[in-house]
Order: structure tokens, then C-alpha cells, then sequence
């Protein structure tokens, strides 16, 4: 996105190359899109016959400011397969600028609209799910799915959401991811060793690993659900 230009805003500078002045102006360049025949606008400076180029200058130096002579650029072959010159011209610059602002703004409100409307999809879906592995477990234990909320001033992303796994009428979660490791491998013995605690004397009945993959199993197909609303 290019800034738009502003009281102060330098758009040309001399510099001393070869023991002689040499004037750069303030251009947009385009850096081609290699998904398509687009490009994206960025401010560089130009020198008069369009044969080298910088990014910027920098603040410091001998007097105050300048450019190191690595950093200027011939425009070459090379320079014309990533970039095309654009314009030099002040008013085509402030009007490129000003138009990448509005298509910047009207993006962003696109992409917040989309996010609010992700919020309310993921909180229009059942707040509780049945674990669907048999009928005294079902009828003790649920899923439960978080509120989502999207909040356009502190994040550009949608908080909550997740599926947990709890008994019935208790806040408090059971945090199933907690008995798999990084790389997904199922914790078995340390699930077997809370069975008793989670379960009670129901735990007797299941098969550590053959519970712990239907459970983790539901809870990704639910949260896959949570993604995929619309």
C-alpha cells in the first residue's frame, strides 16, 4: 500500500555519485504478482534517465542524510523482471496513493464484515454435543462449544470457539488434548491412569486407547465443524 504524501514528505534528493550530483525523484514502482498479471505499488526514487534506483535514503551520515552506494540499483533486465516503473509524476503518485488508501479501508471493513459474520456463524451451531460413544456415557458426559467473538480494534482473528469435552452440569473442562503428544501420538498410559478419576466406575467397560480415539476423533470432527461454518 503506498502512504499518501503529507507536509514534509521528501519526494526528490540529490546525491554525489561518481564526484558529481546526481537527482532522484520519488517514483511508484510495481512489483510484479507472480499469481497473476498484477502488481503491488511501492515508492523507490529514480534518477532523471531511469537507469538506477534506490528504496530510500537513510538519516545519518556525513550530512544528515544519504544512501549507501550499495543500496542504489541499476534498473536492468533484472530490475524489469520483478519491477515495473510506474510514474515520477506528483499528482499520478497522490492519486495512485489516494485510491490504495480507499481500496485499502474497503478491504479491511471486507475482512472485518467477513470475521463478524464468522463469529455469529460458529455461535449459531449447538452449544453442546452428544460424544456419540455409548448411551450411559453419552447421557454423563458432552462436548461443549465456547462462545466466538471477533473484536476488529484488538484482532484481526476470531477468539473462541473451541469443542471441550466435560460431564454434565460441571464448568469445569477436561482438556482431552492433554493425553496426545505434539506430533498427535495418543497418550494411552497416562489417560489409563486418569480413567478411573474421569469416569468412575464406568471406566471399567472401555478399553483406554479404544475410548481415547473415539473421543479425540469427535472433538476434531467437531471443531473441524467450527471451521468449516460459514
Amino acid at each position: 500500500m503506498l502512504n499518501k504524501i503529507e507536509e514534509g514528505s521528501g519526494i526528490k534528493m540529490s546525491l554525489i555519485l561518481n564526484g558529481k550530483p546526481e537527482e532522484f525523484k520519488l517514483t511508484v514502482l510495481g512489483r510484479k504478482r507472480w499469481s497473476d498479471d498484477g502488481c503491488d505499488y511501492e515508492y523507490g526514487f529514480v534518477n532523471e534517465d531511469r537507469t538506477k534506483y534506490l528504496r530510500g535514503p537513510y538519516s545519518g551520515g556525513r550530512t544528515g542524510f544519504g544512501c549507501g552506494t550499495y543500496d542504489i540499483k541499476e534498473m536492468d533486465e533484472k530490475f524489469k523482471k520483478e519491477y515495473k516503473f510506474i510514474t515520477s509524476d506528483l499528482d499520478c503518485i497522490e492519486f495512485l496513493a489516494n485510491a490504495d488508501e480507499v481500496k485499502a479501508k474497503l478491504d479491511e471493513e471486507k475482512f472485518n464484515r467477513n470475521q463478524e459474520a464468522k463469529a455469529k456463524a460458529i455461535n449459531a451451531l449447538p452449544k453442546t454435543f452428544s460424544p456419540m460413544v455409548d448411551a450411559e456415557l453419552d447421557s454423563m458426559f458432552e462436548f461443549v462449544r465456547s462462545n466466538a467473538e471477533y473484536n476488529r480494534v484488538y484482532s484481526h482473528s476470531v477468539k473462541g470457539g473451541s469443542i471441550n469435552f466435560r460431564k454434565i452440569g460441571e464448568e469445569r473442562t477436561i482438556w482431552l488434548n492433554n493425553y496426545k503428544t505434539k506430533g498427535e501420538k495418543l497418550k494411552v498410559k497416562s489417560f489409563d491412569a486418569d480413567m478411573a478419576w474421569l469416569f468412575g466406575d464406568m471406566a471399567k467397560r472401555f478399553e483406554p486407547k479404544t475410548l481415547l480415539t473415539k473421543l479425540i476423533d469427535r472433538q476434531k470432527a467437531l471443531a473441524q465443524m467450527v471451521i468449516n461454518a460459514k
